[in-house]
C-alpha cells in the first residue's frame, strides 16, 4: 500500500481552494468537517499549491496539549519578543516579522484544528488575516466550539467557510482501488463504504487492518475481503476516544441501539430509556433519528460506533441487553420479515423461550435471504420450543443450503413419512428431490421421489410444486423444450403458492433464453417480476434477481445492449444494497456478459473474477453457487482466451471442468463453445472450429436454438463460414430479436467476401456497441476490398477496424489478426504462417494439418521469401493485432483522419 493515499473525490473542494487563493474577495479559508473526512489533507494540498506558485508558507497545528499556553500553537512562527511586549505589540511584531521572512512574497499559513487554538494564537490568526499580512487556510471540527476570533473570520466575511463532506460511495470505491493498485470486488467496496461512510481516516484504517490480518487479500487479479469487515485495534482506539467519555445513561442507549438497530423510539422507552437520554445521545453525535412511516427510528451516528460497542461488551452484559430488547419488543403482529428476524435473534441471544411460531417465521425469512446458518439456529430453537414438523422441515432446508446434504437426507426421509397432508408431503418431497439432484448428484432417485409423491397427492395446487421442480431438473439437464412443455401443465390456479409460481417463471425464462425465444423470455420475466414484487412485506427474494438477470440476458442476446447494460447496473446496485453475495454474483455475471458483448474483454474478465471470488471459493456450499461458478468460469475462460491470456484461460477451463454432471448439462452450451476459444488462443484453429461445431451440434440436439446460434456464429468467426451459413440462415428465422438476422448477414457476407456488405454489417454491429464483432466485420471488409483491388475502400475499412479494435482492450481473435495479414500469400501459406507465428514447431504444425514436415518447411520458405524475412521469430509481429494500423499505399495520398474510439 502507498503511504499517502491519492486525493480522489475532491475536485469541487480543490476548485474552491484554488478560487479562494486566486481572488481578492477572501483573505482566508476555513475547512470545517467531522473528524477524519480529510480536512488536513486538503489544507496541506492548498499550501503545496501556494508554495508551487512561489508563496511563502508556514504550518501550525493546535492541540489540547498546548491550548493553555499563550501563542503555544504559533510560537515557531513568532520572532523573539521582549519581556515587556504587550499583546498588541506581539501581534504587530509577528506580522512584520512574517512579511520580512517572506521577502515580498505572498504569505500563506496553514492552521490545523483551529478550534483548539489558545486565545492568543486565535487573535494572531485573526490579526494576520484582517491586516492582509497572510492568507490563512485553517481546519476546524464541525460541532466543536471555536475561539471567537476564529469564528469571526467567516462570520465577518474575511474568510470563506467550506464544509468538507465525507466521500460518496463511488468515490470510496475509486479511492480503495487507487490505494491498492488493482480492482476490488463490489461486495468488499460496499462493506468498506457501509462501515466507513466515506470517512477517509476510518477507511484507511480499515484497509490497513485488513491487510495486516490478511483478511483483505489479492487473489487471481482482484482484491477481496474474506469474511465480515471489522474494526482493527487502532481504529477502535480512535472511536473510543470519541465516544468513550459519554455519561453512563447515554452509553446504555448506545448499547441497546448497537445490538438492536434500527430501533423504534417506543422500544427504547419500553426498555426504560428516557426521551432526555435519547436527546442527549443525539446531541453527542452517538445517535441519529429518522422517520420510518409513522414511527421514529434510531440508529447509531456511525456504523463503526456499533462495531466498537459490540466488541467491548462482555457476554453477560450482551445477554442482559438482548433480554431488555426482547422484553421491550412488544407484539410481532404485522411486522416486516427483517424485524421479525431481529426480535427472534434477541430471544435467542437472551436465552429466553420464545413462541415457536415466531422462530419458524423468522427461520423462513432467513432462508429466503439465504442466511442458512441463522436459519439453522432459529429452527433448532423452534424445535426445542415445540415447533415440531415445521421446524424440522425448515431445518432440513437450512442444512441443504449449507452443503450438509447427507445429514439433510436423513432428516427428510423421516419427515416424509410424518407428513400429515398433501401440502406437507409436497413440501418435503420437493426439498428432498432437490437435495438428491443437486446436493448428492443422484438424479434418478430425485425423479423417483417426485413420482412417488405425485402418486399420493390429489390436490393440483400442491402437485404444481413437484411439476415445477421436474421442469427445473429438465432445464439443468439441458432439455429445455421438454422443460417448457412440463411447465405448460402447471395450473393457472390462485391456490398455487406464490413461491411455486415464481419458480415456474424463473425456470421458463431460462429455458426460453436457451431456446432463443428472447422476446418470450422478456415477457415471461416481466410477469414474474410483477408477482415477485407483491411478496408479503415486500421482502427480498432470490427469484426476483434470477428473473431480472435472465431478462437482462435475453435483452443482451437479442441485441438490446443498452437496455441490458442499464438493467445490469441497477440490479448490481440493488444486490449490493441487499448485501446478498449470491445476487451480487448473478449481476456481476450479467455485467461481465455485457462487457464481453461490447468487446471489453479485460473488463469482462474482471467481472468474472469477481463472480468466482464471491461464490467459487472453498467455502462454496449451496449447489446454486456451483451453477453461478460454472458460468463465471466459462465466461472467464472465453474472455481471457480472446485477450490471449492463455494461462488464465486454461486455468479457468480446468476449474470449470470440475463442475460437471447431470445437474450442469445446461451450462455445456449456455456460454457458447468455450473450449474452441481456448484452442484458438493456442493457435489451433482447425481444432477450434471442430470444437465449436461440436458445441453447436449438442445445442441442436437439445433444442437450444439460441445457444446453437452463438456456437455457429463462433465457427464463422474462427474462419469457417461455409460450414455454418445455411443453418445460420435457418436459425435467424427462428431465434427472436434484432441480433440473429444481423449475425446471419455477417456470415453470408463473409462467405461471399462482399466488402460492401461487410462494411454495412460492421456499421450495424457498431451501432449496437458490439465493438469486437464490428471490428472483425470491418477487418473482413478490408481484406475483401483488398483482394478485389479496391485499395481506397480497403484502407478506409482498415482504419475503421483499427479504431474499433482499439476499444476492445487488447482482444486478439483470429478474425482481427487478418487485418495485419500481408497480401500475396496463398490460403495454405497463411494458415501455416499463423500457426508458426503462434509458436508451434514445424512438426506440431504438420501433425495438426496432417501433412509432411517437409511440406510445412517448404511453405514457410515461400512465406519468408514473399515477406522479405529470414526467420520464424519474425512472423510474430506481422500476425498480431497491435500491427493493425494500415499503411497507405505510396501511390495513394491519404488525408489526415481523426479516429474516434466512441463508436456507435
Amino acid at each position: 500500500m502507498v503511504a499517502n493515499w491519492p486525493l480522489i473525490g475532491r475536485r469541487e473542494e480543490l476548485s474552491i481552494i484554488d478560487r479562494a487563493l486566486g481572488e481578492d474577495q477572501f483573505r482566508g479559508l476555513l475547512l470545517a468537517g467531522t473528524p477524519g473526512v480529510g480536512k488536513t489533507r486538503l489544507a496541506r494540498e492548498a499550501l503545496a499549491a501556494a508554495e508551487a506558485e512561489g508563496c511563502f508558507t508556514g504550518w501550525a497545528a493546535a492541540s489540547r496539549a498546548v491550548a493553555a499556553i499563550p501563542f503555544g500553537a504559533m510560537a515557531h512562527l513568532l520572532p523573539a519578543a521582549g519581556d515587556g511586549s504587550s499583546h498588541l505589540q506581539v501581534l504587530q511584531q509577528a506580522g512584520e516579522w512574517l512579511a520580512a521572512q517572506a521577502g515580498g512574497r505572498r504569505v500563506v499559513l496553514g492552521v490545523d484544528d483551529a478550534h483548539l487554538l489558545d486565545d492568543a494564537s486565535a487573535s494572531l490568526v485573526f490579526h494576520l488575516v484582517v491586516t492582509g499580512v497572510a492568507f490563512v487556510v485553517a481546519t476546524l471540527r464541525t460541532g466543536e466550539p471555536a475561539p471567537e476570533p476564529v469564528t469571526a473570520l467567516w462570520k465577518d466575511g474575511a474568510a470563506e467557510r467550506l464544509e468538507v463532506q465525507a466521500l460518496a460511495r463511488t468515490e470510496v470505491g475509486e479511492l480503495i482501488e487507487a490505494a491498492l493498485g488493482a480492482p476490488v470486488d463490489g461486495l468488499t467496496k460496499e462493506q468498506l463504504w457501509q462501515l466507513s461512510r466515506g470517512n477517509i481516516l476510518y477507511l484507511r484504517e480499515l484497509v490497513r487492518g485488513g491487510r495486516q490480518t490478511a483478511a483483505l487479500a489479492y487473489v487471481e487479479g482482484i482484491w477481496r475481503w474474506d469474511g465480515p469487515v471489522s474494526a482493527p485495534p487502532q481504529l477502535v482506539e480512535l472511536i473510543e476516544a470519541r465516544i468513550g467519555g459519554l455519561p453512563a445513561a447515554v452509553h446504555i442507549v448506545g448499547e441497546l441501539v448497537a445490538f438492536g438497530e434500527p430501533l423504534e423510539v417506543g422500544v427504547l422507552a419500553r426498555a426504560g430509556v428516557s426521551a432526555a437520554d435519547v436527546d442527549a445521545a443525539e446531541r453527542a453525535g452517538l445517535l441519529v433519528t429518522e422517520l420510518a412511516g409513522p414511527d421514529l427510528r434510531v440508529r447509531l451516528g456511525h456504523p463503526l460506533f456499533g462495531e466498537v460497542i459490540r466488541a467491548q461488551t462482555l457476554s453477560l452484559r450482551r445477554r442482559t441487553l438482548h433480554a431488555m430488547l426482547a422484553e421491550a419488543a412488544g407484539s410481532v403482529e404485522g411486522l416486516r420479515p427483517e424485524d421479525m428476524v431481529r426480535i427472534a435473534v434477541w430471544h435467542l441471544e437472551a436465552g429466553t423461550l420464545s413462541d415457536p411460531g415466531l422462530l419458524i417465521a423468522a427461520a423462513d425469512s432467513a432462508l429466503a435471504a439465504l442466511n442458512y446458518r441463522l436459519a439453522e439456529r432459529l429452527c433448532r430453537a423452534a424445535a426445542d420450543s415445540g415447533g415440531g414438523w415445521s421446524a424440522q422441515r425448515l431445518l432440513a432446508q437450512a442444512l441443504v443450503g449449507q452443503g450438509q446434504a447427507e445429514l439433510a437426507e436423513e432428516l427428510l426421509v423421516g419427515q416424509l413419512t410424518q407428513a400429515r397432508n398433501d401440502e406437507e408431503r409436497a413440501q418435503v418431497a420437493g426439498v428432498r428431490a432437490l437435495n438428491l439432484f443437486w446436493g448428492l448428484d443422484r438424479p434418478a432417485p430425485a425423479e423417483a421421489v417426485l413420482d412417488q409423491a405425485a402418486a399420493h397427492i390429489a390436490e393440483p395446487a400442491q402437485r404444481a410444486g413437484l411439476v415445477v421442480l421436474r421442469g427445473r431438473f429438465l432445464l439443468h439437464a439441458g432439455r429445455c423444450p421438454e422443460a417448457l412443455a412440463v411447465l405448460d401443465s402447471v395450473p393457472d390456479d390462485p391456490q398455487v403458492p406464490q413461491s411455486v409460481a415464481l419458480e415456474a417463471m424463473v425456470t421458463a425464462t431460462m429455458a426460453l433464453v436457451a431456446c432463443g425465444r428472447y422476446d418470450d423470455a422478456i415477457v415471461t420475466a416481466a410477469q414474474g417480476l410483477r408477482l415477485a414484487r407483491q411478496s408479503p412485506g415486500g421482502r427480498w427474494l432470490l427469484a426476483l434477481e434470477e428473473l431480472a438477470a435472465t431478462q437482462a440476458t435475453a435483452y443482451l442476446r437479442s441485441g438490446h445492449f443498452a437496455v441490458a447494460a442499464a438493467l445490469a447496473e441497477t440490479g448490481y446496485q440493488r444486490a449490493l444494497a441487499a448485501r446478498s453475495p449470491v445476487s451480487v454474483a448473478i449481476w456481476a455475471l450479467v455485467r461481465g456478459g455485457v462487457a464481453e458483448a461490447q468487446g471489453a474483454v479485460v473488463t469482462a474478465s474482471g467481472w468474472m473474477r469477481e463472480v468466482v471470488g464471491i461464490v467459487g471459493g472453498p467455502a462454496r456450499l449451496h449447489p446454486y453457487q456451483g451453477f453461478i461458478t460454472r458460468v463465471g468460469l466459462d465466461a472467464l475462460a472465453r474472455a481471457t482466451a480472446i485477450a490471449r491470456d492463455l494461462d488464465s484461460a486454461q486455468t479457468a477451463l480446468t476449474q470449470a471442468g470440475e463442475l460437471t454432471g447431470p445437474a450442469m448439462r445446461l451450462f455445456d452450451t449456455w456460454s457458447g463453445p468455450i473450449h474452441a476459444w481456448v484452442a484458438a488462443a493456442r493457435g489451433d484453429l482447425p481444432a477450434a472450429v471442430e470444437l465449436a461445431l461440436s458445441t453447436a451440434a449438442q445445442a441442436e440436439q437439445c433444442g437450444q436454438a439460441g445457444c446453437e446460434l452463438i456456437a455457429l456464429h463462433d465457427v464463422a468467426r474462427l474462419g469457417a463460414p461455409a460450414r455454418v451459413a445455411i443453418r445460420l440462415v435457418e436459425l435467424a428465422t427462428v431465434v427472436q430479436g434484432d441480433l440473429p438476422p444481423l449475425i446471419a448477414r455477417h456470415v453470408q457476407a463473409l462467405l461471399a467476401a462482399d466488402g460492401t456488405a461487410l462494411d454495412d454489417v460492421a456499421a450495424s454491429f457498431a451501432a449496437l456497441r458490439a465493438n469486437l464483432l464490428a471490428a472483425e466485420a470491418a477487418t473482413a471488409a478490408a481484406c475483401a476490398h483488398r483482394r478485389a483491388g479496391r485499395t481506397g475502400s480497403a484502407a478506409a475499412s482498415a482504419i475503421r477496424a483499427a479504431a474499433l479494435a482499439a476499444a476492445c482492450e487488447g482482444a486478439r481473435t483470429p478474425a482481427l489478426t487478418r487485418l495485419a495479414e500481408p497480401a500475396g500469400l496463398t490460403p495454405r501459406e497463411l494458415e501455416i504462417a499463423r500457426l508458426a507465428a503462434s509458436g508451434l514447431s514445424s512438426r506440431a504444425i504438420a501433425a495438426q494439418l496432417v501433412v509432411a514436415v517437409r511440406t510445412v518447411d517448404n511453405a514457410l520458405g515461400q512465406v519468408y521469401a514473399k515477406l522479405g524475412i529470414g526467420r520464424r521469430d519474425e512472423l510474430g509481429p506481422i500476425f498480431t493485432v497491435s500491427e493493425c494500423i494500415p499503411v497507405p499505399l505510396r501511390s495513394t495520398p491519404t488525408p489526415a483522419v481523426h479516429i474516434s474510439c466512441q463508436i456507435g
